[in-house]
């Protein structure tokens, strides 16, 4: 193998960034990060750290886009009925996977957790003893 360089950051592509973020030591102003730092504080009403909760907002973006395109193709391009079913279905279970992680990352005060979204809001009470 010949000899390989880092691109700079300011021509790096996408992936480089990423990838050389993860690889070179964090820093705080001019100072090194600190090899054994505290756990990340967590939310009190859900247990996400405020780097989950991005996690789990940029999937809801991305899973939007993917929705608002499919619906945009259905309302333009799709003229076949059995076309048009098929995205309805998948817009709904993208729609209904949103919710779930949205719901969850609030701390499923909504409709529930996932299963409740996927499955119905009576999902985690279904088939449990009727308690007096």
């Amino acid at each position: 193998m010949g000899n390989v360089s880092t691109p700079s950051r300011k021509t790096a592509t996408p992936v480089a960034k990423a990838v050389t973020a993860v690889t070179e030591p964090a820093t705080f102003g001019n100072q090194p990060a600190i090899e054994n730092e505290a756990p990340t504080p967590t939310s009190p009403l859900t247990g996400f750290n405020a780097r989950q909760l991005e996690l789990i907002l940029e999937t809801i973006a991305g899973n939007t886009r993917t929705l608002q395109q499919m619906l945009m193709l259905l309302q333009t391009e799709i003229d076949d009925e059995y076309a048009q079913s098929v995205c309805i279905d998948a817009a709904k279970d993208l729609a209904t996977a949103i919710g779930a992680m949205a719901d969850e990352a609030i701390g499923g005060g909504v409709i529930g957790n996932a299963a409740c979204w996927h499955f119905g809001p009576n999902f985690n009470s279904t088939g449990k003893a009727v308690q007096a």
